[in-house]
């Protein structure tokens, strides 16, 4: 699994909606990584999302079924 899958994955994994369409918009390719982290109010989410990443192993067939879900959503 690469990164920006796997980030985009946790960010979707939040109750926050506009932080789940961000996830979606990044896995789709209509934002980028460098987009989010300069932006304030996504920056954080982006930290935590990574910080996340390097402590825990994400169950692949997860994060697998996610990005087939919405790759194609826009």
């Amino acid at each position: 699994m690469d990164r920006i899958s796997c980030i985009a994955y946790l960010l979707y994994l939040t109750n926050n909606e506009v932080v789940k369409n961000i996830a979606i918009k990044l896995v789709v390719g209509d934002v980028s990584l460098i987009q989010l982290k300069k932006n304030k109010m996504f920056n954080c989410c982006i930290k935590n999302a990574e910080q996340t990443l390097k402590k825990t192993t994400l169950n692949r067939e997860n994060v697998c079924r996610f990005i087939e879900e919405y790759i194609y959503q826009y």
